[in-house]
């Protein structure tokens, strides 16, 4: 199948996700001793003093942990960058102010941290990619990078997240010279020709871009600093807009040899085997409200023209690890009787 939510959510929790008591009894009586030493009277007159309860915490403290945590666990080392942020935070706490001139140059460590773990990342990912291609799985990439980073993180949120923000990356600036996700075999149905979806989110990108501008040079003839910061955010915020409005286009709604995936963009995917559907209603069909259980809707503003009723709820899966049992699916498709004929012919729908 093309797309599988098993695979691209994994529940179960991470390995080695409990502390240890040894490194936990560790960490306390270290922050106890350089708490004491950062209030000592040699403090004050010895430089040396601050340098070495700056490195027992910032690099010591975080040696601990993968040493007692995370190796014997097998577990990801990119557990080391939260244990290293969380160090510094730790260490701010510890250190009066007029010690911090070390951390100051920790700090500098943040930014080769981050750097190896999107490298890090970019290798999971293809890792996973390659893995997919020799089993013979076509999937998009959403699921790929989702497979990748299943495990990468102490918190699957923080993957679930990184997924989301990834694909929409790759959306936005990668995906122009590919086209959208059909694999062999399978039938593709858009969404947005019709419905004008894509026409109103690129007049929203249209705006953003000109507010953008318009709002630096506002702010820029009283705060250039402040102006540049939210140029940032705002640039940003039209990147997301881009990567989530290339996604509808490069996600379609697939009807395979085994049952039929519903896609929305990077918002929603719901893989539903034809054994779970119970009918398909085509044309001015009745839908449920918009916040009723168990409901979801996929494509445009439009009204819909394709109602699939489900015999049990499936799971769909959604961006930033998002989850939500579906029964009843209503879509704006650009050919809904052609969708309903593919679910009749390859799984003998009614439809």
């Amino acid at each position: 199948m093309p797309n599988t939510p098993a695979r691209s959510l994994d529940t179960r929790a991470p390995a080695g996700r409990g502390f240890p008591r040894a490194f936990v009894g560790l960490a306390v009586v270290i922050y106890a001793i350089e708490i004491a030493a950062a209030r000592s009277a040699a403090a004050l007159t010895h430089p040396v003093v601050p340098l070495a309860v700056t490195f027992d915490l910032v690099v010591f403290v975080p040696a601990l942990y993968w040493l007692l945590v995370i190796r014997p666990a097998g577990a990801s080392a990119t557990r080391v960058v939260a244990a290293f942020m969380l160090s510094l935070l730790g260490a701010r706490f510890v250190l009066r102010p007029d010690q911090r001139e070390y951390l100051l140059y920790a700090r500098f460590l943040v930014a080769p941290f981050e750097l190896a773990l999107v490298a890090y990342v970019v290798v999971k990912v293809r890792r996973a990619a390659r893995g997919y291609r020799d089993a013979g799985i076509a999937a998009d990439v959403p699921e790929r990078i989702a497979a990748a980073l299943a495990n990468a993180f102490p918190y699957r949120v923080v993957g679930q997240i990184f997924t989301t923000e990834m694909a929409l990356g790759y959306y936005a600036l990668l995906s122009w010279r590919h086209p959208p996700h059909v694999p062999a075999g399978t039938d593709a149905f858009t969404f947005h020709r019709k419905s004008g979806l894509i026409g109103l989110y690129s007049a929203v990108i249209g705006a953003s871009v000109v507010e953008l501008f318009v709002v630096h040079l506002m702010v820029r003839a009283f705060h250039p600093r402040v102006a540049w910061a939210i140029s940032a955010v705002s640039a940003l915020g039209v990147l997301w807009l881009l990567g989530f409005t290339r996604a509808i286009v490069m996600r379609p709604v697939l009807v395979t040899a085994h049952g039929a995936v519903v896609r929305s963009g990077v918002q929603w995917m719901l893989d539903v085997p034809f054994a779970t559907i119970d009918r398909v209603e085509t044309g001015r069909v009745p839908t449920p409200a918009r916040r009723a259980p168990e409901y979801l809707r996929i494509g445009g503003s439009g009204r819909a023209n394709a109602l699939m009723h489900l015999r049990e709820p499936v799971v769909a899966v959604g961006a930033y690890g998002r989850a939500r049992p579906v029964r009843t699916v209503s879509l704006t498709l650009d050919d809904a009787p052609a969708f309903a004929q593919a679910l009749r012919a390859r799984g003998g729908v009614d439809a």
